[in-house]
């Protein structure tokens, strides 16, 4: 078995929740696990596995995502990053994937006490700058209630985000 270390990171406490405008009704922040499936990619001179988890950053929730490399002589933390622009809202529930190029995109939920349940992406090309989302965030759904029910799994925007042409 091989260890890999990743930079410290914090997590919210049992029972933490994501907060919703006009409503005391907060939804599930699932801060305790990896988010949907790890993404493996096969290219012809290394292997990368991409995951994404949420946690605490001062107080609020942000994407912490990972990429894992293996040139062959076992598997490194190639790069990892926290994702919060600092505005104050929660992103949780993220979902990663990398296309045929080594570009990335992560969609995830965002929500706060002010701001409707909602859809957002952020990615970043394989020849930018390490350990950093470097488009603008995109608002894909804009959220315009409040959610009473379970509030699922958003992995199926990244198939909007990555594009079968390789592009975001």
């Amino acid at each position: 078995a091989q260890t890999l270390t990743v930079a410290d990171y914090g997590l919210f406490s049992s029972g933490t929740e994501v907060p919703q405008p006009s409503t005391s009704q907060k939804l599930d922040l699932l801060h305790y696990r990896i988010m949907y499936r790890p993404y493996f990619r096969h290219f012809s001179d290394h292997e990368s596995i991409v995951m994404t988890r949420t946690i605490d950053d001062n107080g609020v929730a942000a994407i912490r995502w990972y990429e894992f490399r293996n040139t062959g002589s076992g598997w490194s933390v190639y790069q990892q990053g926290t994702y919060n622009p600092g505005d104050g809202l929660w992103r949780w529930m993220p979902s990663i994937a990398m296309n045929e190029n080594g570009d990335i995109a992560i969609g995830y939920s965002v929500s706060s006490s002010s701001k409707s349940t909602s859809i957002r992406c952020v990615a970043r090309y394989a020849s930018d700058p390490l350990n950093t989302m470097t488009t603008n965030e995109t608002e894909f759904v804009a959220g315009s209630g409040i959610q009473t029910e379970c509030f699922g799994n958003i992995r199926g925007v990244i198939a909007i985000c990555c594009k079968s042409n390789g592009s975001f």
